[in-house]
Formats: C-alpha cells, sequence, structure tokens
C-alpha cells in the first residue's frame, strides 16, 4: 500500500511538472508552433499563431498573438495580430450551455 502511495504521488508531481513545462514552453515561439502544428494535423483545420500571453491577474484570459485560422486548402477565416480568449467556469461546469 506504501509503495501505491508514493507511485501516485510521483505520478502527480510528474504530470505537475509537464503541464508547468507546457504552460511555459506555449509562452515562446516555438511553442507556439508547435501547438499550431500538432492542432492543424490533428484537425481539419489550419491553426496557426506565435505564442501564447497568459496573466495571472486575469487567469481566465489568453491572448494568442499573429493568428490564422481557416479550414484545410480554404482561405483564412480569421487572421488576427491578438486574439483574446475569455474562459469562464460555467464553460467548464456546464459546457453544453444554451
Amino acid at each position: 500500500m506504501k509503495f501505491l502511495r508514493k507511485l501516485i504521488l510521483w505520478l502527480l508531481i510528474a504530470l505537475l511538472v509537464v503541464i508547468i513545462a507546457a504552460y511555459f514552453l506555449l509562452q515562446t515561439q516555438w511553442g507556439g508552433r508547435q501547438a499550431s502544428a500538432w492542432l492543424s494535423d490533428g484537425t481539419g483545420w489550419k491553426v496557426s499563431f506565435n505564442k501564447m500571453d497568459h496573466n495571472f491577474s486575469s487567469p481566465l484570459h489568453l491572448q494568442l498573438q499573429n493568428v490564422t485560422l481557416g479550414r484545410d486548402g480554404k482561405p483564412a477565416t480569421l487572421v488576427a495580430q491578438t486574439v483574446d480568449i475569455g474562459f469562464s467556469s460555467r464553460q467548464f461546469s456546464d459546457p453544453l450551455h444554451a
């Protein structure tokens, strides 16, 4: 039982380290390019952004810099220097709200 607790604790710590590393990497141009490529490859959309900005004074807002969004093979639907994405607790607690 003691081994299982230690294993779970180490897995949680490793997950936390990965989340923190991803958070800081997304704020770099390299991380933005990697996330854009991952999103574009995994969906039918062409997604591109340079980097993500986040401020702990407004934790439910993300800003993406130099954003291009559109369907694969079609002209871009959205081209913007800055996109501010705001989240609310309702989006997570009731994702299908009308």
